[in-house]
């Protein structure tokens, strides 16, 4: 198939794409608030409500984006909130950190994962993560990791340094696309992703926490893919703290406290305009499927999952007659 073709037939799908793991809220300086995400009559296919969504964002519209599996762009309300809050404390000359700002974030973000305030821990970025439960879940020498091969390198690496320092055996295993029960069954302490950054597969994260629990398997879940995308329940999952010991104490405002506050506030504003998930997911499914029909209607080999069950929104695929060199540069 010509390249000029493959294009005609699948433009509006990239071009959709956009969208995945975008959310909704308020176009930032409008004087009318936006309809919500959460509002039950906003479906799949209205446009225009959709449209709105994407005029919430300063990302150009010069190329499309393709990329938020890995760097997702930003609404203006999140940016223009931390502007303000940096020009604010900086005029007093102030950190701003409060215990009030940090409860009003942490309340919201319960909200998204179903939990209360006090069950979350921030870290400083999403691969900062895994190194801190790698280091402090106190496992020995005998101790045999399983991993993924599809786990985003923040993970990875965090558990190749604990081989190396302390013996750790890691293993991994390639996630099986056909059914969630295989996956099952090719799992063996434990670190995967709810939803892999590679395929965009989600693997069935409440059965595998179900068979580690009884065996006292020590169970962690990378999720950094997952909130935003599609509805997370961390009770229903089963998630909990426990037998992690802090590699590092510091003052609780941490390295350049001038900076803290302002970014929490924007993530504060983010959470806000992330609440309406479950039409946020619905939306972003739907484009991920409307993707893979025209891909296979195209020939290209899926490497994400097709079962509607078991694919995210992030899509992934190769195709037999053009090098990614050459379809990264078209």
């Amino acid at each position: 198939m010509l390249r000029r073709d493959f294009f005609k037939r699948t433009g509006q799908s990239l071009a959709a794409l956009w969208a995945l793991q975008t959310t909704i809220g308020r176009r930032a300086n409008a004087a009318t608030t936006q309809p919500h995400a959460g509002d039950a009559n906003i479906t799949v296919h209205d446009d225009a409500f959709w449209a709105q969504v994407r005029d919430a964002f300063s990302l150009t519209r010069k190329s499309t984006y393709l990329n938020t599996g890995c760097l997702g762009a930003s609404p203006k309300v999140s940016i223009d909130e931390l502007k303000n809050k940096i020009d604010e404390f900086e005029e007093v000359s102030k950190t701003g950190h409060t215990h009030q700002l940090w409860s009003e974030v942490k309340n919201k973000a319960g909200l998204i994962l179903g939990c209360d305030a006090d069950e979350i821990a921030y870290t400083r970025n999403a691969p900062k993560t895994p190194a801190s439960s790698a280091t402090g879940c106190g496992c020995s020498a005998a101790t045999r990791s399983s991993l993924s091969t599809h786990e985003h390198v923040g993970n990875i690496v965090s558990w190749v340094v604990r081989h190396k320092r302390n013996g750790i055996v890691v293993k991994t295993f390639t996630p099986s696309t056909r059914s969630a029960q295989e996956n099952v069954e090719r799992i063996g302490a434990l670190s995967i992703s709810h939803v892999t950054c590679a395929t965009s597969q989600i693997l069935p994260i409440k059965t595998i926490g179900e068979l580690a629990a009884p065996h006292g398997i020590w169970y962690f879940l990378d999720g950094a893919q997952a909130p935003g995308m599609l509805p997370v329940d961390v009770r229903d999952v089963g998630c909990r703290l426990r037998h992690q010991q802090p590699q590092k104490a510091a003052w609780p405002q941490g390295h350049r406290p001038a900076l803290r506050a302002p970014l929490f506030a924007g993530l504060g504003a983010f959470m806000q305009f992330l609440l309406g998930i479950d039409n946020i997911w619905r939306r972003n499914h739907a484009l991920g499927a409307m993707l893979i029909k025209e891909l296979n209607e195209l020939g290209a080999e899926i490497v994400s999952p097709q079962d509607k069950n078991e694919h995210g929104s992030i899509v992934t695929f190769r195709l037999y007659n053009m090098p990614y060199s050459e379809f990264r540069a078209s």
